[in-house]
Parts: structure tokens; C-alpha cells; sequence
């Protein structure tokens, strides 16, 4: 893998993107974290859909097929 994007999106727009750098390609896997002020930006009121975009060294670009998380309500919106 040469590079890859993770794209967070919901209610019609893209909320949150993330890049290599922040992205811990391994193997077969791929694992990035979301901090408070990411989870903030997402609407409670449905789910958020994901993909992830990889580019290979020898140029080709594969998207994965579209994965869905449900968020959960926070009644206390302050970033700890």
C-alpha cells in the first residue's frame, strides 16, 4: 500500500477524512483512532458511512465496499 484514505460520511456529506499518516497499515488490516472532537462531529440521528481507499505501489486504486457504524447519543458534548 502506497497510501489509503478512510471517509467518514453522513447526511449527505463527507464529516471526517483520514490519511496515512494517521492510518496503521498492516498486513491484511488497517486501524485508525478517533478522538473526541472526531466522534463530536458526527450527527446522533444515523449512521455513519466508511470507506476506505487504498492506492498500491504500483499505482492501481481500490475503494472497499461501504461499511456502516451506528452513533450513539452523548448527553454531555464537552471534549474531556
Amino acid at each position: 500500500v502506497d497510501s489509503a484514505i478512510i471517509t467518514y460520511w453522513q447526511n449527505g456529506r463527507i464529516v471526517l477524512e483520514k490519511h496515512t499518516d494517521d492510518i496503521d497499515i498492516q498486513d491484511r488490516s488497517m486501524t485508525t483512532e478517533l478522538s473526541q472532537e472526531d466522534t463530536l462531529l458526527f450527527d446522533e440521528k444515523g449512521d455513519v458511512k466508511m470507506q476506505i481507499k487504498v492506492k498500491l505501489t504500483n499505482g492501481k486504486v481500490i475503494p472497499s465496499n461501504d461499511m456502516y457504524a451506528s452513533v450513539k447519543d452523548v448527553l454531555n458534548k464537552e471534549v474531556m
